[in-house]
């Protein structure tokens, strides 16, 4: 009879393991799925915390956004530009907007490039991408310039949040070539 218990404490023994080893698996997968979702939004190439450009809304509909660009020419010189991303809810629908830039330069500028300018969702477990284009635009030296985006944005009904992100923003100034600006992302609320 003392074999038979020995051997059932040996086995209740083997068992407790198995189970510590199970539970142990388990918190390793959870906390790599955790890590990897966590890693998945924090920023690269150096993106501006999304607190650092905020989208306003200026009108029923339509919201917008400031980049500034500036570079120093010269010891009295200075290239400054502002960027306005304005995003413009379609009248005819509620989930459609238009994608607007316009350029205010202190010298002549002629070219604009991102790529890509972007908009997502904001989760980080179901990440969407509603847009995806790259700005490229070559335009007649000017101080002002107004531009739409080629394609139309449109989110999910009921979305109210989306992020922008503009990934190797730069405008070319005539006096001085390319000039670039901080990567910017920003979280709009769609009202």
């Amino acid at each position: 009879m003392d074999k038979l218990v020995k051997i059932n404490i040996k086995h209740g023994d083997k068992l407790m393991m198995k189970k510590l080893g199970l539970l142990f698996l388990t918190f390793l997968l959870v906390f790599s799925l955790s890590a990897t979702a966590f890693a998945a939004d924090t920023p690269v190439n150096n993106e501006v915390p999304e607190d650092e450009i905020v989208f306003t809304k200026v009108a029923d509909g339509e919201y917008r956004a400031t980049v500034k660009v500036e570079s120093q020419v010269s010891a009295t010189a200075i290239n400054a530009a502002e960027i306005d991303f304005v995003l413009s809810r379609d009248a005819s629908f509620d989930n459609v907007y238009n994608i607007y830039y316009n350029i205010t330069a202190n010298n002549y500028v002629n070219g604009i490039y991102a790529s890509p300018v972007k908009i997502t969702n904001t989760s980080w477990l179901n990440k969407k991408t509603y847009y995806s284009e790259t700005l490229s635009k070559s335009f007649t030296a000017t101080k002002t310039y107004h531009g739409e985006m080629s394609k139309r944005l449109i989110v999910d009904p009921g979305e109210d949040k989306v992020r922008l992100t503009a990934t190797g923003l730069k405008i070319y100034f005539l006096n001085d070539g390319w000039t670039s600006a901080i990567n910017q992302s920003t979280v709009i609320v769609l009202e």
